[in-house]
């Protein structure tokens, strides 16, 4: 892959913005956790007629990455009360959950039959940049967020988050039509022959994405979700909690081996979660401590940022994009915690590496199919003229991660992010290479054997895998000192 660097030969991505307050509001909060190269607002869909540009909406936010699909819909309704909470509740939900949810759905069929139909404006000029996947291993998650709901829910409910409740034994239409026997803010299955939406206002949308704010994190919440709900469905069993936040507080604290998830006794038939889990959870020392621990890890954020500011400002249709996006794509598809890992070992580098002198380090990946990083500070050299010194660093940083896979047979995917020495990272530049190492070829082992021999790469370099917690011990609090 070439490194990612800036050009000329490219065009600007033109991005569309949110219409309303609350599609920027919901931009803003997709853009930070998924960040800007996946997250595209106001998409449109060529109809195609006449044979002109003919956009017709398609959805409020779609996020791309990978195999995953997110479709966000947003509606932003006012509550009216007339005195009939049956009646109330009725209008309100078909305006901002069942439409939504009807708009949401149809996105899957278009996108899977028409997806060189999809633009970014309107008039059908700009097409969508991002890859779709390929039908059969499409991932599609629905998401409808709602607004100013949740006064109506506290003074309904008498108290508690404001959060709609969720109820999977709701699980047909009719039970939002009905004024006589709906049940005034609580959600379930909108239609258990359709699938599963997750209906969240924006507060409980803002803890979620706050407290898993990386693709990763979110997209393996949703699905942990919807294959609890798939397995209560099928098994008859019935769930019940007040608020989106307390399932949340439930997938926080419960690990499944590494990883987080549910354990709910199977023996239950009907489970309702406690609430307030949320509010008992983040006031705890060590979720306090995992903020702070998680403060380094933004810093990989910001690489991938600079990275993605120079793609979408340089966009090279083709082949290029795919590359760079695929490079980009294995830095953002790094969890919270490993990336607070990554972020440390490239951080302790640069303050540890005095201005002009190299250091090489190969991050060894902790699962089958993760790639392996090489992180590379090229110092400056008086024999390499300043002009010429970014395309040695990028020669340099080439070579490590290709002499990586002869250190490492079983090497597939190797990235390399290249930076200077000296004591601003705020002002660095940044290189970034992919190796894809699976046709690796007895001339390509031959050539970089000879390179290494040469030049010693990797000689010298540090080696290892990396290890933290999710969520350290907190720090001790000094005794306060007595006054009296």
């Amino acid at each position: 892959m070439d490194e990612i660097e800036k050009g000329n030969s490219g065009s600007k991505i033109k991005r569309a913005e949110g219409v309303t307050p609350t599609e920027r509001y919901l931009q803003r909060l997709c853009q930070r956790s998924f960040l800007s190269l996946w997250s595209y607002c106001g998409l449109y869909k060529n109809q195609g007629r006449n044979g002109k540009g003919d956009g017709k909406e398609l959805c409020d936010l779609l996020v791309v990455f990978g195999n995953d699909v997110l479709v966000f819909s947003d509606k932003d309704c006012a509550f009216k009360d007339t005195g009939n909470i049956g009646v109330d509740w009725c209008r309100w939900f078909r305006k901002s959950i069942a439409d939504s949810a009807r708009q949401a759905w149809r996105v899957e069929p278009f996108i899977k039959h028409y997806a060189d139909r999809i633009y970014l404006d309107r008039a059908c000029k700009e097409p969508f940049p991002l890859t779709l996947p390929l039908p059969e291993h499409m991932r599609m998650h629905y998401i409808v967020v709602t607004h100013k709901i949740a006064p109506c829910v506290t003074e309904y409910f008498n108290g508690g988050s404001g959060s709609l409740v969720f109820n999977s034994d709701l699980t047909a239409p009719s039970q939002y039509e009905n004024p006589a026997q709906c049940r005034p803010f609580e959600v379930g299955w909108l239609d258990e022959k359709k699938p599963f939406v997750h209906v969240l206002h924006d507060l409980s949308l803002e803890a979620v994405l706050k407290t898993l704010d990386t693709i990763t994190d979110f997209v393996e919440y949703l699905r942990a979700k919807e294959a609890l709900l798939e397995d209560f469905k099928r098994t008859g069993r019935s769930l019940f909690y007040c608020g989106e936040e307390d399932l949340l507080a439930h997938y926080i604290r419960t690990m499944r081996g590494d990883r987080h998830g549910f354990d709910f006794p199977p023996e239950v038939q009907r489970l309702a979660l406690e609430e307030g889990a949320w509010l008992n959870l983040v006031d705890k020392p060590k979720f306090l401590a995992r903020e702070q621990a998680n403060k380094v890890s933004y810093y990989w954020d910001a690489i991938i940022e600079k990275f993605t500011r120079v793609v979408l400002n340089d966009y090279q249709k083709g082949e290029t994009f795919t590359v760079q996006e695929r490079a980009l794509r294995f830095l953002a598809r790094e969890g919270r915690v490993r990336r607070r890992m990554l972020a440390e070992e490239m951080l302790k580098m640069v303050a540890s590496t005095p201005y002009g002198y190299d250091r090489r380090r190969v991050a060894i990946p902790e699962r089958p199919g993760e790639p392996y990083y090489v992180f590379l500070l090229a110092g400056r050299r008086p024999d390499v003229a300043e002009q010429e010194y970014p395309r040695f660093r990028q020669n340099m940083l080439s070579a490590l991660c290709n002499i990586t896979k002869l250190r490492f047979p079983a090497a597939e995917d190797i990235v390399g992010i290249a930076t200077e020495t000296g004591t601003d990272t705020r002002k660095f530049s940044y290189d970034l290479t992919l190796v894809d190492a699976r046709n690796w070829t007895q001339d390509d082992q031959a050539h970089w054997s000879d390179m290494q021999k040469s030049f010693g790469f990797l000689n010298d370099a540090t080696t290892g895998q990396m290890s933290t917690v999710e969520f350290p011990e907190p720090e001790p609090q000094a005794p306060e000192e007595d006054t009296s």
